[in-house]
């Protein structure tokens, strides 16, 4: 699948002129949506993903981020570019080191949860308030779309710090943390499902041009269509969040009797199966 999916993005760079913005803005998306699974199912603090999936999202982060150090040229353009792939290399390099601690129950597996609560944080929001101010596509819908997901990044980081804080002082089954796990989800899925139509609406085309070029007989205002499409992905969001809550209502026993069992086991048995997921988007 890998494979095929990498020969679709060199077809469609190559032959296609696609811009690569396009799957720029796609495979964080994606992450975003499927991290959104792992939020829910979590004990409240920062997702612990599988071993493969994070080194895959380090690797292709570390890759970016040396991109971007390569073509750097010291113009702030630039230079905010390089700051997001080595905000995300940070967030992705932490998903590693917390799995290989926790599969080899290293005593120090506790520090590396403790940090990351603050630092994931730090880093969303941080990427957020850079994708608000940066001048990355000066479209006005374009202006939009980034700034946009900028907040949405901000609000992440804070739902994320509410959600450790509420089950540092509630069951894990209790409805408050259900709540914080919810919200925390249901931010994840919004930002996931925004860029993936940023990159849409805006980068599909040769050109940078996208669906927001060719579906309109008469082009709308910036704001009237953002929000529209903003309205629309959260009712979507809403639906998709609540199929994922009723499966995840199997789990909740499961939840109450391994409460005191070790973090890395707890992990484990709290890991999304490719099954529960393809249950959660049908």
């Amino acid at each position: 699948l890998l494979l095929l999916l990498l020969a679709l993005v060199a077809l469609s760079l190559l032959k296609l002129n696609v811009d690569t913005a396009f799957w720029g803005h796609l495979f964080p998306g994606i992450a975003l949506v499927r991290g959104a699974s792992y939020v829910l199912r979590s004990d409240g603090s920062p997702i612990v993903l599988k071993l493969s999936h994070a080194v895959l999202g380090c690797a292709v982060s570390a890759v970016m981020f040396s991109y971007s150090l390569k073509i750097l040229n010291w113009r702030l353009y630039s230079l905010v570019h390089t700051c997001w792939w080595f905000s995300t290399t940070l967030l992705m390099l932490g998903f590693v080191i917390h799995r290989l601690a926790l599969d080899r129950e290293l005593s120090w597996a506790p520090k590396i949860r403790a940090a990351r609560v603050i630092l994931e944080p730090a880093c969303f929001s941080g990427i957020g308030v850079m994708f608000f101010t940066h001048l990355h596509d000066t479209q006005e819908i374009g202006m939009w779309f980034h700034q946009g997901f900028g907040c949405m990044l901000i609000c992440l980081a804070v739902l994320q710090l509410l959600s450790v804080y509420v089950h540092s002082t509630q069951l894990h089954s209790s409805e408050a943390a259900l709540l914080a796990r919810s919200l925390a989800a249901f931010s994840w899925l919004l930002a996931g499902f925004w860029a993936m139509e940023m990159g849409a609406f805006v980068f599909m085309f040769p050109g940078r041009r996208g669906l927001h070029h060719f579906i309109w007989t008469k082009m709308p205002q910036p704001y009237e269509e953002g929000g529209t499409l903003l309205g629309i992905d959260i009712v979507l969001c809403g639906v998709v969040l609540a199929g994922m809550q009723q499966h995840g209502t199997k789990d909740q026993a499961m939840m109450s009797s391994i409460e005191d069992k070790p973090e890395a086991q707890k992990h484990r048995l709290l890991e999304p199966t490719e099954e529960g997921a393809e249950e959660s988007a049908a």
